[in-house]
């Protein structure tokens, strides 16, 4: 990179990999729940509570790779 990383930011670079396959991991998770015939004869509750969960993780997916592209600038 042009700019040289903190200790602190090459430490949170090294992490982004590992935390983006498991955030990837638990939205392909809740994608197979979500596809599974029965999901949607749920209570309208739980629905709602699964699909929250998988737009948490999809922004979070989100944040990752954002703040990848920033420190490997």
């Amino acid at each position: 990179p042009a700019v040289k990383l903190s200790y602190k930011e090459q430490k949170e670079l090294e992490k982004l990999p590992g935390l983006i396959d498991k955030a990837e991991k638990r939205v392909a998770e809740i994608e197979a729940q979500m596809g599974e015939p029965e999901f949607y004869q749920q209570e309208q509750a739980l629905i709602q509570q699964v699909t929250q969960q998988l737009q948490q993780q999809a922004d979070l997916l989100e944040e990752y790779f954002e703040r990848w592209s920033e420190l490997e600038g």
